[in-house]
């Protein structure tokens, strides 16, 4: 485990800046209670935008990493080849980091070190982000070819 620490001036999120957004409409006020118990408009932005996925795909593209509640803003970082933790509330998110090959870079809630948990991980994002982009592609050609399969076996 690393033990991190901001120097004097230095953001408290290992330096990044931090941008709170929702996937969905009805979190808009989940992510509102986040932004406020931040209470760090210097270092953290609350976007209340809703995008359509693929101006969201667009934007996400120049993020090195998410942390993410929902399975689909996880499923649109891997899409844009965005580095992810996903805080694994339900059993689908714990699924979809086991068929993405990261099931390492799922945390449960629950977990009483959570914040710790979720500062190593982004160090190991840092570490391995060309990693973690090379399993996006080989899974997502697995599972393009997989989508393919009933209709050039005439399956359907």
């Amino acid at each position: 485990m690393h033990k991190l620490q901001c120097s004097e001036g230095e953001a408290p999120y290992l330096g990044y800046r931090v941008n709170i957004f929702s996937v969905w409409g009805p979190d808009r006020e989940a992510c509102k209670r986040l932004y406020a118990k931040l209470g760090d408009p210097q270092n953290v932005e609350l976007d209340l935008a809703l995008y359509h996925h693929e101006d969201l795909l667009e934007k996400l593209k120049s993020y090195t990493l998410t942390i993410n509640f929902k399975l689909h803003a996880s499923c649109l970082s891997a899409a844009a080849s965005v580095p992810f933790i996903s805080l694994g509330y339900r059993f689908k998110c714990i699924d979809f980091g086991l068929s993405a090959g990261l099931s390492d870079y799922v945390l449960s809630t629950g977990d009483p070190k959570l914040r710790a948990e979720i500062l190593d991980r982004v160090v190991k994002i840092e570490k391995e982000a060309n990693t973690i982009r090379e399993k996006f592609y080989t899974h997502q050609n697995r599972y393009r070819e997989l989508l393919k399969k009933p209709f050039y076996e005439e399956l359907l």
